[in-house]
């Protein structure tokens, strides 16, 4: 049985790996910079939507204040109110995009090396059957 000093000098450094993850990503620099791209978004998204549902909450309650002191009609209230609760509908859909994106370009990468790294070449249709 090895020692853990042994495990340790077995295995390589962070360069080795580091170069190894950029010798496999490299040919896909538009999908990496896409997902750091939704990576962004989606921590933007995540950050701000206590915020937008502040914003949307006190927007329904001016204009529910609006409309009692007869600043505006029936239908302008009902019209911003539709406006703040599709808003408030949008945001988890845009904050499941990125679970998503990510989800196929694992599976994509996975594919990609497991493709590149096997002894044996399997045609597509082998390999979208598992």
């Amino acid at each position: 049985m090895k020692t853990q000093s042994d495990e340790k000098q077995l295995r390589h450094g962070r360069i080795y790996y580091l170069k190894w993850i950029w010798n496999e990503y490299r040919n896909h620099k538009t999908m990496i910079l896409f997902l750091l791209a939704l990576t962004v978004l989606s921590a933007f998204t995540a950050v701000l939507f206590p915020m937008v549902f502040k914003y949307i909450i006190d927007s329904l309650v001016e204009g529910l204040k609006q409309f009692q002191t007869g600043q505006i009609t029936i239908d302008a209230a009902k019209s911003e109110r539709n406006k703040m609760l599709l808003t408030m509908g949008l945001g988890p859909i845009f904050g499941g995009l990125y679970p998503f994106f990510r989800a196929k370009m694992n599976i994509f990468f996975s594919r990609c090396i497991s493709v590149k790294n096997s002894s044996l070449k399997f045609s597509q249709k082998v390999i979208n059957s598992f």
